[in-house]
């Protein structure tokens, strides 16, 4: 079976299943559960800024603003001999910022905005080469709904859905026509010191076109699922850590002179980071660690010649810090 059928059967029977008890529970629900919690693990609905749950409530302005140093390595091989031709080492730095307002105090929008330098060395026996490249990112506008709130019922449910025009800004890829849509859900129960959220999503990549060399690259699904906790150790100090799966799809390119056919194999996320209340409730200050062990990927070309090549031994090690502030 098609695993993208999978992945949407089970998504959407957990969701079902869900729904249909939460309803039976919300009768005898209590209005709030915030006051009455005496263990660790008892739930709660105080929306504590950086936990993986919190919304900004009506009227209420969030802020966050990251930085982002990834480490990225991959090395290319012949498929037919297995011989390694080349490897790559991508060094990216990313500065991006998010503002979302509280439309009520369970439906927000959202704004992101990012800008991204890079420097790639690229080595094949005795060639090597290095360029570097600075990219605007087109914004992406989103919107997120929590359709149950821990307040009446056992645990918060969103759904959200994001757009990222196809706007051109300064000429880079990464801004260069590319238009994508997302649609996001998550479950998750917050108590007293452990939150833990269950997320999935499903990405769509339009198509990308470079006028100039007459070349055109997708469209292609991206799908995500998650879990995301923190753990309260005090007030003031956490610890986030979270594990993502990801299953692309498969991609075809429309290069000048060839198609290109690109076969993804599923990818992982494995992050953490430590939050420090700078001053509690209105401003956070995090510094976090991730590591990307990529799965591989085959590139099939239409004239293939012995050009087809196939990617393994992909990582990426990534250092961030964040503040996170609201109004």
């Amino acid at each position: 079976m098609n695993k993208k059928n999978v992945l949407f059967q089970i998504c959407l029977m957990v969701c079902m299943v869900g729904l249909l008890s939460f309803q039976a529970y919300a009768q005898t629900a209590p209005a709030s559960n915030t006051q009455t919690a005496v263990g660790p693990f008892d739930p709660i609905s105080t929306r504590i800024l950086s936990d993986p749950l919190f919304l900004p409530l009506k009227g209420q302005i969030y802020g966050q603003t990251d930085y982002l140093f990834s480490d990225e390595r991959f090395n290319g091989f012949a498929p037919a001999s297995g011989v390694k031709n080349y490897n790559e080492k991508d060094f990216v730095h990313t500065l991006s910022q998010v503002v979302e307002y509280g439309i009520t105090d369970d439906f927000i929008v959202q704004v992101t905005e990012s800008y991204t330098w890079e420097h790639y060395e690229y080595m094949q026996g005795s060639f090597s080469s290095a360029r570097s490249v600075k990219d605007t990112s087109n914004p992406e506008f989103a919107a997120k709904y929590r359709i149950l709130d821990q307040s009446v019922y056992p645990v918060d449910v969103d759904l959200g859905m994001s757009y990222m025009p196809n706007f051109d800004i300064n000429g880079g890829y990464v801004a260069s026509g590319l238009n994508m849509t997302s649609f996001t859900g998550s479950l998750g129960r917050e108590m007293k010191a452990f939150t833990v959220q269950l997320k999935g999503s499903a990405q769509y990549y339009g198509v990308e076109k470079d006028t100039s060399l007459n070349e055109r690259f997708g469209p292609y699904w991206f799908y995500t699922l998650g879990v995301e906790t923190q753990t309260r150790l005090t007030d003031r100090f956490s610890v986030n850590l979270g594990f993502d799966y990801w299953f692309p799809d498969g991609q075809k390119n429309h290069l000048t002179d060839v198609v290109e056919e690109q076969a993804w194999g599923s990818m992982m996320y494995i992050g953490t980071a430590f939050n420090y209340q700078i001053i509690p409730h209105k401003l956070v200050g995090s510094i976090g660690y991730s590591y990307m062990p990529f799965g591989s990927v085959k590139y099939k070309y239409s004239n293939s010649n012995g050009y087809n090549e196939n990617i393994s031994g992909f990582y990426g090690n990534n250092v961030s810090a964040r503040l996170q502030y609201l109004f």
